[in-house]
């Protein structure tokens, strides 16, 4: 009969822990176990016995606490590593999304660097790998430099200065961009960065310092570091901005003593050049270049793969634009007359009566139609934009009951030789009451009339009129 052991003894015996191997059975764990006896009944009486005792013995309990110690921590420990390796793989993705982003990049090369590097070996993982991804991860890296900066900043009360100007997004709305100067480090030098681009509701000095001091207090700088450390404020000359009343700057210092604020040198750059090329006419070549640069450019970004095609059309609405220097177009400038084009090239028909088999003739009529159809869209966009600007400083003058009014009155003159002496307005009249939101009863204050007619006719107050003496429009 063979010698016994104990596996559990043994797998503890190889563990590299030698303080506590020390307590285990050497006899077990190197399986050294002889049965006595003379007798086979005997011997394996003996045996049994052996390992009764053994599986009570401290020794064999302690190699089966040492084995459930360290299961326990090789499972942490592979918990470790494999969070390791995730954090690992993350930082080269994030480091990729960087990269697009520092080198000025479309987001849309980020799953192609992802690939290219695992092509070269690198374990990126299997997400976070698509271009949308890339902008989130873009914007978290933003967020999270920038306030790097501003608690930079702040805690070393940093005197900084301030750049606003006023935009417009791709939806037509108007919007407050928002830039920060400041030296914090003597090494580097003044540093520039982007803050915030916020949304307004108006484009009063009001709401642009009310958003200015919303934006700043959003991003760390407080009330009482913005009067300690703001000394600086950078805008365009605009009235709103530099109004010695109430513009945005005269309001900002009445309420920061250190406030200094200068028109902005590159808006100043921008109209200098500007006037310089309207005064000089040599420069005529290089706008009509510019112009042309940026026509094909916003063609080819619309069309990237059919912009050759487009070239024809490209140039005939060149050729029909009005230039601001001469006052006329290419085509009356060249030809002495402008070129007409078929209502049908303009607008889409109903009905095609005739058919075309020429290829370039039908791409010729649907690049003009699709053509117009975008100065369309573009001309109502800005229509609806110029009314909601207009709608935002408009202020309807309010009636009450027993105000006195103007009534235009538009009567057909009867043997009046002279119809631009005709008195329009009569009056004064006295509002008794509303009957509804457009009708009104009013009441001749002298010849104590009444007649019941609608609000919009009754322009102006009797105390209230415009400019010229002509009412306002309401």
């Amino acid at each position: 009969m063979g010698k016994l052991g104990c596996d559990t003894c043994y797998r503890a015996s190889q563990l590299d822990v030698s303080a506590d191997t020390a307590w285990l059975s050497t006899e077990w764990s190197e399986c050294k176990i002889a049965a006595y006896g003379n007798t086979t009944t005997k011997k394996q009486a003996s045996l049994r016995k052996q390992i009764y005792q053994h599986r009570n013995s401290d020794a064999h309990k302690s190699a089966k606490n040492l084995l459930k110690k360290r299961c326990a921590n090789d499972t942490a420990e592979a918990v470790a590593r494999q969070a390791e390796q995730h954090v690992d793989v993350t930082c080269k993705v994030f480091c990729t999304a960087y990269y697009t982003a520092q080198a000025d990049r479309p987001y849309t090369d980020h799953p192609e660097l992802i690939r290219l590097q695992q092509v070269n070996g690198l374990d990126l993982g299997r997400v976070l790998h698509s271009n949308v991804t890339c902008t989130d991860i873009v914007n978290h890296i933003a967020t999270q430099m920038r306030q790097s900066l501003v608690d930079t900043i702040t805690s070393k009360k940093c005197c900084m200065s301030v750049l606003i100007d006023e935009s417009t997004t791709l939806s037509r709305l108007s919007c407050l961009v928002v830039y920060v100067r400041a030296t914090f480090d003597a090494d580097v030098g003044p540093v520039t960065f982007f803050v915030d681009m916020v949304e307004l509701h108006a484009t009063d000095a009001n709401e642009t310092v009310a958003a200015v001091l919303q934006c700043l207090a959003g991003h760390g700088f407080m009330e009482e570091f913005q009067k300690e450390s703001w000394v600086g404020l950078a805008v365009d000359g605009a009235s709103v901005m530099l109004g010695s009343k109430c513009g945005v700057a005269t309001q900002l210092k009445r309420l920061f003593p250190l406030l200094v604020s200068w028109h902005c040198f590159n808006h100043r750059l921008e109209l200098a050049v500007s006037d310089a090329i309207k005064s000089t006419t040599q420069a005529n070549h290089f706008r009509i270049f510019l112009s042309l640069i940026q026509m094909l450019k916003a063609t080819a970004n619309e069309n990237p793969a059919t912009w050759p095609q487009k070239l024809p059309t490209l140039m005939s609405a060149y050729r029909m634009t009005v230039h601001k220097t001469t006052g006329i177009t290419p085509n009356m400038a060249m030809l002495g007359r402008e070129v007409m084009l078929p209502a049908a090239l303009i607008a889409r028909p109903p009905e095609e009566t005739t058919r075309t088999s020429v290829q370039f003739v039908r791409d010729l009529r649907d690049a003009l139609r699709d053509t117009h159809d975008k100065v369309r869209v573009a001309t109502q966009a800005t229509a609806r934009t110029q009314k909601r600007y207009y709608n935002e400083r408009s202020k309807q003058t309010p009636f009450q009951q027993g105000q006195l009014v103007w009534l235009y009155w538009l009567r057909p003159p009867h043997r009046q030789k002279f119809k631009k002496l005709q008195k329009l307005w009569t009056g004064p009249w006295k509002i008794e009451r509303f009957k509804t939101l457009l009708v009104v009863l009013i009441k001749h204050t002298e010849k104590y009339s009444s007649d019941c007619t609608r609000r919009s006719v009754i322009a102006v107050q009797l105390t209230f009129r415009g400019r010229n003496g002509y009412p306002t429009r309401h």
